[in-house]
């Protein structure tokens, strides 16, 4: 007795291996039969998980003919107008599906005869499959876009670049690196719709390095670089945004500047911003921005000098308007907390030297107001505080309407 049974435990083994060659083949009938990848797959699932096939290159490559057999099915009848509401996606899935199963089994198709000479199985089919179908992933992803499926439509763009990318390797005449960089930011944005901004910056910058050169792929990529606090993309998009539009859109050298102040780099700005005057000597933005450095530094006094020539490069600048503005109200305040005389003296001081300053201030303040949206909440505040001062009841009746407004 105790022999069979050692006998029947010896044999289980081989009958397990037998089961999942069994399964192996029953899959490979199925893909021969035409039945559709995720039938396939779920034939051969077994198999990919047991040690015995799952490092075999024909476990990975049935279903991945399946899956372009599938998509080439689904394509004929698409041109014949015969695909049903949600097809698109469904022959998308398979064509995916097909390709990562291929990439596998090209990674385990060597074999090594009795010579022990390295010959491969299904390596030439694979290629000719992946050639052939080059272009079809362009369209599979924009299937999965449309269908808000982003995950996969950035898979779907992703194995068309990296086909691009070994293009020698499977006989691929290559689309030109313009046209690939265009489906690089297309990836971009279906990353920044699955929310994942950090992989949205990185793959924007992608696109750039690739050479797409229009605006939007510097303004997602900052976009984008802010939302994930990636330092080293917001730093590129910056600085190459800056060289390409700067002179019309100033949203870069801010961002720059302030990736510059977050990291206390106040020589780096400096130099930056010395540079950039010294190219372009009429712009405001460059004299406001060297003010705020300054002004981080505590050097107030120089500050508002570049404050004030930017102003006068520029009054229609909020950034400055406000700055100026702003730091006006404050050497006015210290000047009321340093006044030396007496309470009835004060009165007179404030007329004569303290008031037109607060006027003035409101000035450059309310213009900031309808200039820089983005300060709009802090200018608010401020003139609040020095319409008080002034005791102007119609200024803070203007602030609260217009916080209401807001």
């Amino acid at each position: 007795m105790k022999r069979l049974i050692i006998a029947v435990l010896c044999a289980a083994p081989a009958i397990i291996a037998s089961s999942q060659q069994n399964v192996v083949k029953e899959a490979e009938k199925a893909m021969k039969a035409n039945k559709d990848y995720v039938e396939v797959l779920n034939i051969i699932k077994p198999a990919m998980s047991n040690p015995e096939t799952a490092k075999s290159s024909t476990t990975y490559f049935i279903p991945g003919q399946a899956g372009f057999n599938q998509y080439d099915r689904m394509y004929g009848m698409q041109q014949l107008g015969r695909l049903n509401d949600g097809d698109e996606v469904k022959m998308s899935d398979a064509l995916l599906g097909g390709y990562d199963n291929f990439i596998i089994a090209l990674s385990l198709d060597t074999v090594v005869d009795a010579k022990g000479k390295v010959k491969t199985q299904h390596s030439k089919k694979i290629v000719d499959n992946l050639k052939g179908h080059y272009n079809d992933f362009t369209q599979a992803g924009i299937n999965f876009y449309n269908a808000k499926q982003f995950e996969k439509a950035y898979k779907a763009w992703e194995a068309f670049v990296t086909l691009s990318d070994n293009a020698a390797k499977y006989g691929i005449e290559a689309q030109p690196d313009t046209v690939v960089a265009n489906f690089i930011l297309n990836e971009g944005l279906a990353a920044w719709q699955m929310n994942d901004a950090d992989l949205a910056a990185k793959t924007f910058r992608r696109a750039a390095e690739r050479g797409y050169d229009k605006e939007q792929v510097y303004q997602y990529g900052l976009s984008t670089a802010l939302a994930a606090n990636n330092p080293d993309v917001l730093y590129y998009f910056a600085i190459k945004g800056n060289e390409k539009y700067g002179e019309t859109d100033n949203q870069y050298v801010n961002s720059l500047i302030n990736y510059y102040l977050q990291n206390k780099k106040y020589d780096d700005a400096i130099k930056y911003l010395d540079d950039a005057i010294s190219k372009r000597p009429g712009d405001a933005q460059y004299y406001a921005l060297k003010g705020i450095i300054l002004e981080d530094q505590e050097d107030m006094p120089q500050a508002m000098e570049y404050y004030k020539k930017a102003v006068e490069l520029n009054p229609e600048n909020g950034l400055a308007n406000y700055y100026y503005g702003r730091g006006i109200a404050i050497e006015t305040g210290n000047k009321s907390d340093a006044f030396p005389g007496e309470a009835a003296e004060y009165q007179n001081f404030f007329n004569k030297e303290l008031k037109p300053q607060y006027e003035e201030s409101v000035r450059l303040l309310e213009a900031a107001y309808t200039q820089d949206a983005n300060n709009r909440a802090n200018i608010l505040n401020l003139l609040e505080q020095i319409y008080y001062i002034l005791n102007d009841e119609a200024g803070m009746e203007s602030v609260k309407s217009r916080r209401l407004d807001d």
